[in-house]
């Protein structure tokens, strides 16, 4: 059996993936992050409304030192971003989310995700 693990989304990421624009998650390698492996189920929940949800396969894991090495390598477009937004941009979003200390510590994982719902 294929382990599920659920993640909140704020809605904006939630419906990027949903429309299939947004195919890579990426998130801080914590201790939790470790534990996932291609296969397994990620169940997807809107912060605005957790009743709305939807599943994907992880089909690729990809580590990187930080946010600014993930973002030029799996690109802008996979992770849901406007090509004309600045990578520096995209770090401040992030750093939204993680304090730079828990990426200075984990480093980041880029998900690679294929929709099932």
């Amino acid at each position: 059996m294929k382990d599920i693990f659920i993640l909140h989304l704020n809605h904006e990421y939630f419906e990027k993936i949903k429309a299939g624009v947004k195919t890579i998650e990426l998130r801080v390698n914590d201790a939790k992050r470790k534990k996932y492996e291609v296969g397994n189920i990620l169940e997807f929940v809107s912060r605005d409304d957790e009743s709305l949800k939807m599943r994907a396969e992880i089909t690729g894991l990809f580590y990187f030192a930080n946010v600014r090495d993930a973002v030029e390598s799996v690109g802008k477009a996979s992770l849901g971003f406007d090509s004309k937004l600045t990578t520096d941009k995209i770090e401040d979003i992030y750093l939204g989310f993680y304090r730079q200390e828990e990426i200075d510590k984990s480093g980041v994982v880029a998900i690679q995700i294929k929709l099932l719902d």
